[in-house]
């Protein structure tokens, strides 16, 4: 294990401005190896803008401009975010192993493995490194994000609220799990929302804050001397509660309150620049863990195992897709026993229709739903693997299983229905529901990159799924859509999966005269003439439904190339002045 206790970086002078609005205002501070650092304050202190300013992981926007300086940055800075997102059917070492191995593709993978080993014991997780990631508690999930920061042996660690949402038990765990990191000289910092007194004490230094303004900066154990030395003496609650109430505003005296805060923030300002004039000395440890980004074919390897054993592993899931399908095949065969009369051309574009709309449905419904949580992870890992690589894989994973799934459908309702039986129909059959299977899926993806949330792209599946619907090549003619939709159905997959069903089934068909109705029989092709399909070929149909998939795939890879997340820049603050070195670490 490296020391980090080597005097290294600096800070100061910290602004975050966002169209006008002042969310942090000049703040500077020290943290040192080996010290554990919480930063606290009220809701919207500026806590999480200030953690995420001094990590460069604060998102860029036209509006935003943040200064500020960090002088011997060090190589290996990890970043925990509050959000703990990992694939559910994945194993806790599982999680680990892909992470370093993508990570550190330099090392051994002996040296990876030991990597590992040391994360979940630092993390007190090797009692459940077999466990799933969605049978494991907040708790554990959380020290698995710290865990999986950890791989790649960082001098300095973030963490925004890693305390936030667990109980009182699960907080401690986390906060010595921090503890001990910060003993072995790394630098700690961390957002902490309303600690408990236990976890409070666990920490070296504050930095407080109150709507972007600096109030305190340094050991936890003289806070109390100096609010009282300011006239705010601690009496019966704890220290924590005392400092965050001392800082706060008192909405039934908001006058006095931001009286009060202006006596301290002044104070604190002056403090910080007596310290700040001091300067730190630049850390020229060299940096003994070269990361590297794995091959494209190792991310692609990796990945896939992944994503396949993902696949695998959801068997419930699975089982109740499969179910579903042949519960809707069961249903339509037993509903649809065609004939040869003309009765049944109807009969049949009826259940045409609907095994494309059924597929079309389920196959864009289950990829939008999974999609956009999926995609917060991906972004998180972004630079871990790129784009293609990770879009190939999910292709390769998942196009198998949506396929036997189709098949199963296409199995049990193709002789039950009675549709023509010969070899050629069948397998026709099964193509075109199962391509157009694969191209909704793939269309659902397209959606899902596309869509912010999940909720948000479930807000325009119905619009996807009428307009498919509407302009299916049965609902409505050609003359009679409206002149500026008429290029709809040419990207509708239900039309042409329908289209190319149709043509597959009537084709070569005769149909007896109806009992009650004019003598004379109808060919398929009469029946192919009333939905305008004469001139159509299943060839035809097939070919717009792989450009359709194709453009789906293509433009889901263009929308996660160009999501990567970018962070703001910093303005360079005035100089600081120059005087004689302290040993110590500066980093706010």
């Amino acid at each position: 294990m490296d020391s980090f206790a080597d005097p290294a970086r600096i800070s100061r002078n910290w602004g975050v401005e966002v169209g006008g609005k002042k969310l942090l205002h000049e703040i500077s501070g020290t943290a040192s190896p080996g010290r554990l650092v919480a930063v606290c304050g009220p809701s919207g202190a500026g806590k999480s803008t200030l953690l995420k300013t001094i990590a460069s992981r604060l998102k860029a926007s036209k509006s935003l401009t943040a200064s500020g300086h960090v002088e011997g940055v060090p190589s290996r800075i990890a970043f925990v975010q509050q959000s703990d997102l990992f694939y559910e059917y994945s194993t806790v070492r599982e999680t680990l192993e892909f992470a370093v191995r993508l990570k550190l593709a330099r090392l051994s993978e002996e040296e990876q493995d030991k990597r590992v080993a040391g994360a979940l014991a630092k993390t007190g997780l090797s009692k459940v490194k077999d466990t799933t990631v969605g049978g494991i508690s907040g708790g554990e999930r959380r020290r698995l994000s710290i865990a999986r920061e950890l791989l790649d042996d960082p001098e300095c660690v973030f963490l925004d609220e890693p305390t936030s949402g667990l109980d009182s038990y699960s907080a401690e765990r986390v906060a010595r799990a921090l503890r001990a990191l910060a003993d072995e000289g790394r630098t700690v910092v961390c957002v902490i929302h309303q600690p408990s007194a236990a976890v409070f004490d666990m920490f070296d230094d504050l930095i407080l804050l109150s709507e972007g303004e600096l109030m305190y900066s340094g050991p936890i154990s003289l806070c109390d001397a100096y609010f009282a030395s300011l006239g705010f003496p601690r009496r019966s609650a704890s220290r924590a509660e005392h400092a965050l109430a001392v800082v706060s505003v008192d909405v039934e005296d908001e006058t006095a309150s931001r009286r009060r805060l202006e006596k301290i923030a002044a104070k604190a300002a002056t403090s910080a620049r007596g310290k700040h004039h001091q300067r730190a000395t630049a850390n020229d440890n060299d940096d003994n863990v070269v990361r590297a980004r794995a091959s494209p074919w190792t991310q692609f390897r990796l990945l896939y195992a992944r994503a396949a054993r993902d696949v695998g592993r959801a068997k419930g899931a699975n089982a109740v897709k499969a179910a579903q399908q042949l519960m809707t095949a069961l249903i339509y065969g037993g509903i649809y026993a065609l004939d040869d009369t003309q009765a049944s051309i109807q009969d049949r574009f009826g259940l045409l229709s609907l095994s494309i709309i059924g597929s079309t449905n389920l196959a864009v419904a289950s990829s939008i739903r999974t999609f956009p949580k999926e995609k917060q992870i991906v972004l998180g890992e972004r630079d871990l693997y790129g784009a293609f690589p990770y879009l190939l894989s999910k292709v390769a994973a998942e196009v198998p299983l949506v396929a036997t799934l189709s098949a199963l459908f296409g199995v049990v309702v193709y002789p039950l229905a009675r549709l023509q039986r010969t070899m050629r129909k069948f397998l026709t059959f099964l193509g075109v529901t199962t391509l157009n299977t694969v191209a909704s899926s793939a269309l659902g993806l397209l959606v899902g990159a596309l869509a912010p949330s999940t909720d948000a792209a479930l807000a325009v599946f119905p619009v996807v799924i009428v307009l498919s619907v509407v302009f299916n090549g049965a609902n409505i003619s050609v003359e009679s859509t409206p002149k500026l939709l008429r290029w709809l159905p040419t990207i509708s997959l239900v039309k042409w999966g329908f289209e190319a069903l149709a043509v597959n089934e009537f084709t070569g068909l005769v149909f007896k005269p109806r009992k009650r109705g004019p003598p004379g029989t109808l060919t398929g092709e009469d029946a192919l003439d009333r939905l305008d399909f004469r001139h159509s070929t299943v060839k035809r149909a097939l070919t717009a439904q792989s450009l359709i998939l194709g453009s789906s795939y293509l433009q889901t890879y263009r929308t996660l190339k160009n999501s990567k997340p970018h962070f703001a820049l910093l303005a360079e603050p005035p100089p600081l002045a120059k005087t004689h070195r302290r040993p110590h670490l500066a980093f706010f």
